[in-house]
């Protein structure tokens, strides 16, 4: 195992990593074995895993570049993995799918926009630009999940035979979590930026600007629940516009120009 880890680079294991997503995608759009759909997945996640293992184990001390859609995808199938036996009944199979074709939709344009590798600068050589990269990767997924429960609730508000847990309260432990490590990727990649380059906000960045505009988004979401200025059906959809946003702001700048990555990969 170890010699074919080697021989093989973070690339290639994220291109089998995603054809992988892929096809537990389809076994559980067919129906099949249950069992098989989440071996599968979880096949996917460890070589998702390993190809950001490989990225961090090069670029330590300093931060790896250009990591943002691979971990995102391995952050998103993470929670599928940990909360599919609890997804299997009711509009749970329906939510399951949901986070596999995000899965295999930022997949795709991981594969198709790439951004180019590049060496880690030094600046990024403290613990404050991890702690800006990690927080702001699980704040995404965090979001993109509450997006998700949003989209169910109004999917199932009308339906009786739902449980309460598919209520929009199921989606603000998501929304409430993903704001705190926004903040957190916020905050910290201020001080980074402070201690490398002398201001508090490196402003063509489009990594620390664009956060800003989701965090002013979600802070607002959190005003309309907790003042209850709407009513849930309002709140959800305002919840799921966060979702597109977060796509739209913070993973757009990770995309780099059309390119077909095949001839690169082998």
């Amino acid at each position: 195992m170890v010699p074919f880890l080697a021989a093989v680079t973070s690339g290639q294991l994220l291109f089998l990593a995603q054809l992988i997503y892929a096809l537990s995608l389809g076994l559980a759009l067919l129906k099949q074995n249950n069992a098989l759909t989440f071996w599968v997945m979880t096949l996917g996640a460890v070589l998702n895993g390993f190809a950001l293992a490989w990225h961090y184990w090069h670029s330590w001390p300093m931060m790896p570049m250009y990591i943002g859609l691979p971990a995102l995808l391995f952050c998103l199938a993470v929670i599928w993995l940990i909360g599919f036996h609890q997804r299997l009944a009711d509009s749970g199979r329906i939510e399951n799918l949901i986070i596999q074709g995000l899965i295999v939709f930022l997949g795709l344009i991981t594969l198709l926009f790439p951004k180019d590798f590049y060496l880690p600068f030094l600046r990024s050589a403290t613990i404050w630009s991890h702690i800006f990269l990690i927080t702001g990767i699980m704040a995404k997924a965090l979001l993109l999940m509450a997006a998700i429960k949003a989209l169910l609730f109004l999917i199932y508000r009308h339906n009786k035979k739902i449980t309460s847990r598919q209520g929009l309260a199921s989606a603000m432990p998501w929304a409430i979590s993903g704001f705190v490590c926004l903040t957190l990727s916020m905050f910290s990649g201020e001080v980074w930026s402070y201690l490398g380059w002398g201001t508090p906000v490196v402003w063509h960045d489009p990594a620390i600007t664009t956060v800003m505009a989701i965090w002013f988004y979600w802070i607002a979401l959190l005003h309309l629940h907790y003042t209850r200025s709407w009513n849930e059906a309002q709140r959800a959809i305002f919840m799921m516009i966060g979702g597109l946003l977060v796509i739209l702001f913070a993973c757009h700048p990770d995309m780099g120009p059309f390119r077909l990555p095949f001839k690169e990969l082998f």
